[in-house]
């Protein structure tokens, strides 16, 4: 017998926070659009690259991909979807990378140092 209780419906607002929370160290700002509508089946978050640069990103249940090449924007939506945050990151901002190293090093000396 199969189980034909609906999917539990994701509340896009929480995911979208603790999305912020796991990047925002890695961005220069990052936050939900204020100028595009959320549903039920996704969410945009308006994010600035640690070089400067603006994108549009739409979180749904597939994944992360960028809409738009400035805040609120959905003009050019991209084909590539992501499966987090970090691999979008490390496509749009090279200087993710080293950001993200520095911190994970940061992390591991912090470990050594307490043991």
């Amino acid at each position: 017998m199969s189980d034909s209780s609906p999917e539990p419906e994701l509340n896009w607002q929480d995911e979208a926070q603790a999305v912020i929370q796991d990047v925002r160290e890695f961005v220069k700002d990052i936050s939900v659009a204020d100028k595009l509508e959320s549903n039920d089946r996704m969410i945009y978050l308006n994010i600035t690259t640690l070089e400067g640069q603006e994108v549009c990103v739409q979180l749904t249940a597939v994944g992360f991909r960028v809409v738009g090449r400035t805040h609120n924007d959905v003009a050019s939506e991209g084909e590539r979807w992501f499966d987090t945050p970090y691999s979008l990151l490390a496509s749009v901002s090279p200087e993710y990378n080293s950001k993200f190293a520095e911190s994970l090093i940061e992390k591991l000396q912090n470990i050594s140092h307490d043991n």
